[in-house]
């Protein structure tokens, strides 16, 4: 892979998704914003339970979003046709990959970022308990999305690899790659807790007291590496099987 072509690629992608970007990001700070004015606005503690466990949620629709997101990068250099003009250039499949999956890992850190400082400011509006996110909560956060992510990418990538039956063969292969990728966190398990963990964020509570949560560093290696293997596939199947 040549670094020159990636970083062209790049540009592209990211100017390709600066729309999204901003959308998607103000709409997260909206919701927030939102749930910050509606617990102001309440003086009985026990009826903002429900408006923090909104702000919580905010992540499953960016979790679901990155999915397709990882989709719908690949799809529409086909819909647009210029998969075609990508592959007529001196650039590779894998190049073509490595500068999406690049722009989706942005993605994802800008979503969490809005997401975690919006929940942290939310769940501080309670008296009773706070907390503190540190670099390591978006690092954790952001590769579990990213995974997701590139898990669209590859599974678009194996839907387009085929002219006929493109999406049962993505769906079927959805369910494998599923059952595959949960089987792989099981079988990992014994040797993701013999790792050292890090501190992901600290709560503080008038009940609780001050409370540390740790994360094995394993989970995060295998966030990264579980994505990286899904972005060499796309990579692969675009570089040699698929047809435009």
């Amino acid at each position: 892979m040549k670094l020159k072509n990636i970083a062209n690629l790049f540009q592209k992608d990211l100017k390709a998704s600066r729309g999204w970007l901003i959308f998607v990001s103000i709409g997260i700070v909206l919701i927030n914003l939102y749930i910050w004015l509606k617990l102001s606005s309440l003086e009985i503690p026990e009826m903002r339970d429900p408006l923090m466990l909104l702000s919580a949620s905010v992540i499953f629709p960016i979790i679901i979003l990155m999915f397709v997101r990882g989709i719908s990068v690949l799809k529409s250099e086909r819909d647009n046709r210029t998969l075609e003009y990508l592959k007529a250039l001196p650039v590779s499949g894998f190049e073509i990959i490595t500068s999406k999956t690049l722009v989706l890992a942005i993605e994802a850190l800008v979503y969490v970022f809005f997401f975690i400082v919006g929940f942290a400011i939310n769940l501080n509006m309670d008296s009773n308990i706070s907390m503190r996110p540190n670099v390591w909560s978006f690092i954790y956060l952001t590769a579990f999305v990213w995974l997701f992510a590139t898990m669209g990418l590859m599974l678009q990538a194996i839907g387009m690899s085929a002219r006929r039956y493109g999406k049962i063969i993505g769906f079927l292969s959805f369910i494998a790659i599923s059952w595959i990728t949960n089987k792989l966190f099981e079988v990992l398990q014994p040797l993701i807790d013999k790792l050292p963990s890090v501190s992901v964020l600290f709560l503080s509570s008038e009940t609780l007291g001050d409370n540390e949560q740790p994360i094995s560093l394993g989970i995060l290696i295998l966030f990264v590496v579980v994505s990286v293997i899904y972005a060499v596939a796309a990579g692969a199947i675009i570089e040699n099987k698929m047809e435009v």
